[in-house]
């Protein structure tokens, strides 16, 4: 079969067909389709994206475990190559930095609204469980760091473009899950530890992620979002309302739904 590239609405029918697939008559007969219909590494994103919607799926309809099951079974070999990248870090004693990209608050409220944030907080302890320990025996030894700039702090919590000004221009954004060149700047300035004086990094942005202090960032990003949805009770109400309408559709698809609810680009 010749290479080629499938396009979204391509993409999009074959996931609504592989999810029904796996979720009436299992995986087995899912990957007999894909091997008729994909190539490798297309079929191999298919089945691993189908798992994922289902697994959200079931979170929806508080089948916690379950959906645990699926999660866990779908990301086990993302994390695998992660933790190969760690292992030849520490075997070439390269100097590995990482970090949890800033996201806008609107998108880390609409994950709130769909019944994301319990499997959001376990993705950050899994991530921190992929770090090895630090060997007390050898303290040159470059430490492998993880770094978290998400959450509610003075670079995600920009003012959203308004209704009236839908193409008023975001500072730190191009929209809610990209973030511009100067945020990109300020990761680096903070992992590095560089002091850049045409620009200063907000104090509450970027913090280094341990076992020692986990569930204390945790914690703190759930207290600032408290004080986040008291100060923006419209758009709170706005992503409430558009969440409510998803769960509520007789078509209901989290994953591709959720896709939709963050591509929007106004709020009353």
């Amino acid at each position: 079969m010749p290479p080629y590239e499938l396009s979204k609405e391509a993409t999009s029918d074959l996931e609504g067909i592989f999810r029904y697939t796996i979720k009436q008559w299992g995986e087995k007969q899912a990957k007999i389709y894909s091997e008729k219909l994909l190539n490798e590494n297309n079929r191999q994103y298919l089945l691993s994206y189908t798992k994922y919607v289902i697994g959200l799926d079931l979170y929806e309809l508080g089948q916690k475990d379950e959906a645990e099951n699926w999660r866990t079974d779908s990301e086990k070999h993302k994390f695998d190559y992660l933790k190969k990248i760690i292992a030849l870090a520490e075997i070439n004693n390269i100097d590995l930095r990482l970090f949890i990209s800033p996201v806008h608050a609107y998108l880390l409220e609409a994950m709130r609204v769909m019944g994301l944030w319990p499997i959001y907080e376990q993705w950050k302890r899994d991530l921190v469980a992929s770090l090895p320990t630090q060997d007390e025996g050898s303290p040159s030894k470059p430490t492998i760091q993880l770094w978290d700039f998400s959450g509610y702090n003075t670079i995600t919590t920009e003012n959203y473009p308004s209704k009236n000004n839908p193409k008023e221009p975001m500072q730190g954004f191009m929209e809610p899950a990209h973030y511009k060149k100067q945020v990109g700047d300020m990761i680096l300035d903070r992992i590095f530890d560089h002091q850049n004086a045409n620009q200063e990094v907000p104090e509450d942005f970027g913090i280094q992620l341990k076992n020692e202090n986990l569930e204390d960032r945790l914690a703190k990003i759930r207290e600032d979002r408290i004080r986040y949805q008291k100060t923006h009770r419209k758009e709170i109400e706005k992503i409430g309302l558009i969440g409510k309408e998803i769960r509520s559709s007789e078509n209901n698809v989290p994953g591709k739904n959720f896709r939709s609810m963050i591509s929007c680009q106004e709020m009353s």
